[in-house]
């Protein structure tokens, strides 16, 4: 699992507080998955869905403006995409 996170004063004005060199995202290290409960959840959805379906790999968490503002996902709490732009 990696995290990546916004830095909003990379995106304002002249940079923000941060100057120019305001990276405008932060990205975190890996975190390997705990190998037992991998092999067996792969196991397990590979009998459910067949093998040819899972497929193992590295998962990034991402916040965001909406996951922030207790917004779920855009498309489930508006109904137009673009009423959540202006709202």
């Amino acid at each position: 699992m990696l995290q990546v996170l916004r830095n909003p004063d990379a995106f304002a004005p002249g940079g923000g507080g941060g100057g120019s060199n305001s990276k405008a995202y932060w990205i975190s290290a890996p975190v390997p998955a705990h190998r037992g409960l991998s092999a067996l959840l792969t196991a397990k959805l590979a009998e459910a869905v067949g093998e040819e379906s899972v497929v193992q790999g590295m998962n990034a968490t991402c916040d965001s403006f909406y996951s922030s503002q207790v917004h779920q996902d855009i498309r489930t709490t508006y109904k137009d995409p673009q009423q959540a732009v202006h709202s």
